[in-house]
């Protein structure tokens, strides 16, 4: 049986900051873009990991309820009396309609898909906002151009993350965040020590074969220089002020 993936992040919590570049850099780039909080203000933070996003707010005078599925990264936030951190899975967030006054997350939503907006926004108050930081589709396009076939997790292109905010969407950017390593078996060593490894299968799910394994091992004696890069999609999403604040959305 496969490991969740959220005992791969909660193994690699104790190394998680020094190996997360790339997340650091987007998650300071979201910071950057929304600009300062309301001070007591109070705020979501969805697949908190370590809490950059989380402590930072809280250093603003925010109130945040800090959620994530790997205990031993909430263990970063502990001792700040401003985070409140919950020990659950965003995609059933345990907190009721409307109570907060706004919502990020950085490097946690694209393990569920655009189908998780709609949870994110319901517990955000009529008016409140969202700012998310999503890795979509052309994230790791230098391993997937390189090594075709390459088991790579299956990124959502923009688009489907733009069509699932619909009118609640106020702006968007993206931005590509690159690095380099030596060649690709220290990529993957890199990916595995931050968590998110998923490349123990097939695209399609299944274990690799023995002519997959072949070509895994020819790939990884491949001394060239490599880039690890993430396409990130940056959302500013606003709450109408609505009786019915879930009407907005897309409905299957």
């Amino acid at each position: 049986m496969d490991t969740p993936i959220w005992q791969k992040f909660n193994a690699a919590a104790g190394q998680y900051d020094q190996v997360s570049l790339l997340q650091q850099q987007s998650a300071r780039h979201l910071l950057d873009w929304m600009g300062p909080v309301v001070p007591n203000s109070v705020w979501l933070d969805a697949g908190c990991g370590t809490g950059v996003l989380a402590k930072t707010l809280a250093a603003q005078g925010a109130r945040v309820w800090a959620i994530d599925l790997a205990p031993n990264m909430l263990k970063a936030l502990e001792n700040d009396d401003r985070i409140q951190t919950i020990l659950a899975d965003i995609s059933q967030l345990p907190l009721a309609d409307d109570m907060l006054d706004g919502a990020v997350s950085n490097f946690a939503l694209h393990w569920l898909g655009s189908g998780i907006v709609p949870e994110i926004l319901r517990v955000i108050q009529p008016g409140g906002e969202a700012w998310l930081a999503i890795p979509v589709a052309g994230s790791l396009s230098e391993v997937a151009l390189r090594y075709p076939g390459f088991p790579l997790f299956q990124f959502e292109p923009v688009q489907a993350w733009l069509e699932q905010a619909g009118s609640v969407l106020v702006k968007y950017e993206t931005q590509k965040f690159s690095q380099d390593f030596t060649n690709l078996k220290a990529l993957i060593a890199a990916i595995r020590q931050m968590g998110g490894d998923q490349t123990g299968q097939t695209q399609s799910g299944q274990k690799k074969s023995s002519q997959d394994l072949s070509r895994w091992k020819q790939w990884l004696q491949d001394q060239s220089p490599i880039a690890l890069s993430f396409e990130v999609l940056f959302l500013h999403l606003k709450k109408p002020a609505s009786a019915h604040p879930l009407a907005f959305l897309n409905t299957y």
